[in-house]
């Protein structure tokens, strides 16, 4: 399984607006394949 943390980054001095940002700790060992973390982060 994998975990992702979602961050928001972009955002203003307040905390808005923003972008959602899914970060994957450690991701080589949880997936070694670079072509797969690539499809991970493409999505659906």
């Amino acid at each position: 399984m994998v975990t992702v943390r979602v961050v928001r980054v972009f955002t203003d001095q307040a905390g808005n607006h923003g972008n959602p940002l899914g970060v994957v700790e450690d991701a080589a060992s949880v997936v070694p394949d670079p072509a797969h973390r690539q499809e991970i982060s493409a999505g659906p």
